[in-house]
């Protein structure tokens, strides 16, 4: 017969807070970022431009775009293929991926946007020299 243990009482403390989701903003400046939109440039990707600080980002909506998103993102801030290639993050770009979510267009600072299947959006921002 299975004995049943009475249940550990759990101090509401103790449990982990999640982030709260705000309206989708720009990872670098907090700006109020529109919807990404399909771009032209690049068959299937859906980009935008931060209006304060124009910066570029992608939409991985469903997190499994990866290295995919992280070249066009590239792409989008050089002038062309080779010139993506040869950029170095720190010195021509700054990037950061933020937990997004297509369908309410909020955004999540504080959780992490690396597991596989977590929606993502991509930042890059072009480092003055």
């Amino acid at each position: 017969m299975l004995k049943l243990r009475p249940r550990k009482k759990i101090d509401p403390n103790k449990i982990p807070k999640r982030s709260k989701p705000e309206k989708a903003c720009c990872a670098f400046c907090r700006h109020k970022i529109k919807r990404a939109q399909p771009n032209p440039q690049v068959a299937g990707a859906l980009t935008g431009t931060c209006s304060n600080c124009d910066a570029t980002f992608i939409d991985d909506c469903n997190g499994k775009l990866g290295g995919e998103a992280f070249v066009v993102g590239l792409t989008l801030l050089a002038d062309d293929q080779e010139q993506a290639m040869t950029l170095r993050e720190g010195f021509d770009y700054e990037q950061r991926a933020i937990c997004y979510d297509g369908r309410s267009h909020q955004v999540e600072f504080e959780r992490d946007p690396r597991p596989y299947g977590v929606g993502r959006m991509w930042f890059f921002r072009k480092l003055e020299v």
